[in-house]
């Protein structure tokens, strides 16, 4: 099973599946009132998908059993700014590749998106 966080204090996790599902439900009902509710699902989707590689997963696996290693972990925003870039949404583009950092301006972001694109693509 693919987590979304470490454990709390009680020791219990979050399915990264079911965060997905969830925030995206929440996420498309908030847009709905815009009547932009698919919109507000892939927002919802998007973000995290990142955290199902297996060195994000590690790296909070690692937190749950030594938590002075809680610093920043891997870059989980590229995987879901890839997928927004790829599929033409600007805004989502900007919205996921800005949710841990704050928005870049539009040069910084196709220099980031070029630059995760050919690493992604590039064995080992």
């Amino acid at each position: 099973m693919a987590i979304a966080h470490s454990a709390n204090a009680s020791g219990q996790t979050h399915d990264l599946l079911d965060h997905l599902q969830k925030v995206a439900q929440l996420a498309s009902t908030f847009a709905n009132k815009f009547n932009a509710r698919e919109l507000g699902h892939w927002a919802g989707i998007w973000p995290d998908i990142g955290k199902a590689h297996p060195d994000f997963q590690k790296y909070l696996r690692t937190c749950e059993t030594d938590p002075e290693k809680r610093h920043r972990g891997p870059e989980h925003k590229g995987a879901g700014t890839v997928v927004a870039f790829e599929k033409r949404c600007e805004l989502l583009t900007f919205l996921i590749a800005g949710h841990h950092g704050g928005l870049p301006s539009k040069a910084q972001l196709k220099t980031w998106i070029g630059q995760k694109a050919s690493s992604e693509s590039t064995p080992g």
